[in-house]
């Protein structure tokens, strides 16, 4: 039999399997959550929850390319869609996140050994385009939308953050420019982003056009007529010529290399404050609280249990995944994928977890579920679920029935980046998941103090050039 059939809400399903894992229920980041332990009446702090506006996380890939832009507006339109529990908008986190390994960042700037990490470069521009018009649209208006990264933004990916009606960064974060290093000149670009803009009010123009031209500088004039205004260097200079501004604050001295710190957004109250995890952003947007994942189906779940266990083999995921499609096309939107294995074939189990992380998260939810181990290659079954769940004693990784070595691994390069790539597992992490045998280390970026894992591989090759900024944990 392919699957055991469940057919149930949303509570109930989370509920029954909570009761089977209890260390490991779903959690939600409350404002509470750091708070002394104190005595509090519940039906208080209900109360009060309910007058604040519900959290959702939905993350952002960074570089933007591809169809994530189509695959982020269906999602948005599901979670606006949705019937509201209260009078108040759901808060709709768009976390804007690197996919890239940090020591790959091939666009860093060269003349700086001081930045920060930066992402957004290679986001293309029609990508960005596409999601920052939805952002700013009355389709979107059902939804509060608030970009954040913890990393400086630059390049395209400027246009979505600036198309949210709100922005956090981190303390360590910045904004930069539109074409780092250089002025944009395409006009059809620069108008597209002043559209973008003037249509959300997320910054003052001024700020938009130092993106766009770093020479131009921003200044805040005091008027005679008691307002100030956000100018470049051009109005600047008229202004005082008319007599028209009796005083003025430099903000950002003209350069070539922009960053607009996230203390300065701060200050001018252009941001509502700084974050450096979800945690800190229910009270920065005073939220009731913020589910660590929103790219779920809403509503009634209708799911079944797919069971993967003893040994994997091309036939039998073959089978899974022919009986999982049949089951989506009847209408299931829940997978249960619960994994006993000790694996036994790294390109069958490769399949399957592909095939299991480029479902529809908005259409489908797939949870994976390990009761007793998955061991060798079926460690990367679980990987391949967007929610991961284990028994209180089960096991994660280790050696399995398989022999995973670096041919191994070699061989199987393209499907692990993938897979890499959507479960946000960095690469060394699912080769040690699954290969022991093959040492991991731990890095320190000796300029940001940023770590990463590196396998004696890719430390040899990917990053051969840049092994002076880096030293072994």
């Amino acid at each position: 039999m392919f699957a055991k059939r469940i057919v149930t809400s949303s509570i109930f399903f989370f509920g029954a399997l909570v009761a089977t894992t209890a260390p490991l229920s779903l959690r939600t980041v409350t404002a509470q959550d750091n708070a002394p332990a104190t005595p509090t009446n519940s039906t208080t702090q209900k109360q009060e929850t309910s007058r604040l506006p519900q959290g959702l996380i939905v993350d952002v890939p960074i570089p933007l390319t591809g169809d994530e832009d189509e695959r982020l507006i269906a999602q948005l339109r599901a979670i606006s869609s949705q019937p509201k529990e209260s009078n108040l908008r759901p808060v709709v986190i768009l976390n804007f996140k690197s996919i890239k390994n940090p020591t790959a960042q091939e666009n860093q700037n060269p003349e700086s050994t001081t930045d920060l990490k930066s992402i957004g470069r290679g986001t293309r521009f029609e990508r960005a385009l596409s999601l920052a018009r939805f952002l700013a649209s009355a389709e979107a208006a059902n939804i509060k939308t608030v970009a954040y990264s913890q990393d400086s933004i630059e390049g395209h990916a400027l246009l979505p953050f600036l198309a949210c009606e709100q922005f956090v960064l981190g303390s360590n974060a910045s904004l930069g420019s539109i074409q780092p290093g250089e002025s944009l000149t395409d006009e059809t670009i620069i108008t597209s982003y002043k559209q973008i803009v003037r249509r959300r009010r997320s910054v003052p123009e001024a700020f938009l056009d130092v993106m766009i031209n770093p020479a131009t500088g921003v200044y805040r004039m005091d008027m005679v007529k008691g307002e100030f205004q956000f100018v470049g260097e051009d109005l600047r200079q008229v202004l005082l010529r008319n007599g028209e501004a009796w005083n003025e604050t430099e903000i950002l001295k003209p350069t070539k290399l922009l960053r607009i710190s996230a203390s300065q957004l701060k200050e001018l109250k252009l941001i509502p404050g700084t974050a450096e995890s979800m945690a800190d952003l229910v009270g920065v947007l005073q939220l009731a609280g913020l589910p660590q994942d929103a790219a779920t189906p809403l509503g009634d779940l209708k799911g079944v249990l797919v069971n993967v266990e003893g040994r994997i083999s091309l036939r039998r995921v073959a089978t899974l995944i022919r009986g999982i499609e049949k089951e989506i096309e009847a209408g299931t939107n829940l997978l249960v994928v619960r994994i006993n294995s000790e694996g036994g074939s790294p390109a069958s189990s490769l399949q399957l977890a592909g095939f299991l992380a480029t479902l529809d998260p908005t259409k489908v939810m797939v949870v994976g579920w390990i009761d007793g181990s998955a061991r060798g290659d079926a460690a990367w079954i679980l990987a391949g679920c967007r929610q991961r769940w284990l028994s209180s004693t089960a096991f994660w990784g280790g050696g399995g029935e398989a022999t995973i070595g670096e041919t191994e691994i070699s061989n199987a390069t393209l499907p692990l980046e993938e897979l890499s790539k959507r479960s946000k597992i960095d690469l060394p992490t699912l080769i040690a998941l699954a290969a022991p045998k093959i040492s991991i280390a731990l890095y320190r970026h000796k300029l940001d103090g940023r770590q990463e894992r590196f396998t004696s591989r890719s430390m040899g090759t990917s990053v051969a050039a840049r092994l002076v900024k880096w030293h072994w944990q």
